[in-house]
């Protein structure tokens, strides 16, 4: 069975920051942000071809890989976050985007996904999973062992 992203992130965490380091090369110690922004940047290309926005990240946070966030800037120069929360039986997008009430920037609207949406979502978490464990583990996606 395939290693979770959150399994093969710990082990990469504790092998890198705690475990023996070579005393021929200095090595700088991998932080959750930095991965967290490695899989970010993977995540972002997943959405290279989208016209009218520049994607800056997609990633997963969270226990249980419940939590994912897509950020991107509109041709008008606007930021925006797409929150989705993963539960049982459905997936919330909270977006976040300023041209939903300008007079206040933290405006938030919760949203069921529908199915169109929800497919599109699966199909981009299985790709995201495929690529990082691929480019940032060294993993295959589908054993979840080490690639030579």
């Amino acid at each position: 069975m395939a290693r979770r992203i959150t399994d093969v992130f710990r082990s990469t965490l504790r092998r890198v920051v705690i475990g023996p380091q070579s005393k021929a090369r200095k090595t700088t110690p991998i932080t959750h942000e930095i991965l967290i922004n490695r899989e970010g940047r993977i995540g972002a290309r997943i959405f290279e071809k989208n016209e009218g926005i520049k994607v800056l990240d997609f990633h997963v946070e969270g226990p249980q890989n419940r939590d994912w966030y897509f950020h991107y800037i509109t041709n008008s120069d606007h930021r925006v976050t797409h929150h989705y929360t993963v539960l049982e039986d459905r997936v919330i997008k909270a977006v976040t985007d300023p041209r939903m009430n300008p007079t206040n920037q933290n405006s938030v609207r919760f949203t069921d996904i529908g199915s169109e949406e929800l497919g599109n979502f699966i199909q981009a978490t299985k790709l995201y999973h495929d690529r990082v464990l691929r480019e940032v583990y060294n993993r295959d996606p589908k054993t979840g062992l080490a690639l030579s």
